[in-house]
């Protein structure tokens, strides 16, 4: 199940990744927010639950922070912000 959870938004940050190189800046910041918005009340609703740390959500969270793909996701929106902020020459 945590392996499923973390698949899924490993692929939702592909999507923003691909809407990235398409130059939806502005979208990209959405999107990241939202997703980050997310995972934490995924972990939470895990952390809440009887199982605790041992949760599906929790691991998952663990897997997608050990993978990278949380830095990845903070830095594709420190990127889409200075890409939406660039001055056209």
């Amino acid at each position: 199940t945590a392996k499923k959870k973390a698949s899924d938004i490993e692929q939702q940050i592909a999507s923003i990744d691909a809407m990235f190189d398409r130059g939806q800046f502005e979208k990209v910041i959405r999107h990241v927010d939202r997703l980050k918005k997310k995972i934490r009340t995924m972990r939470q609703a895990g952390l809440d639950t009887e199982a605790m740390e041992f949760s599906p959500e929790n691991i998952a969270f663990k897997l997608l922070r050990r993978n990278d793909l949380l830095d990845t996701l903070t830095k594709l929106k420190y990127k889409a912000y200075d890409q939406s902020m660039t001055l056209d020459d």
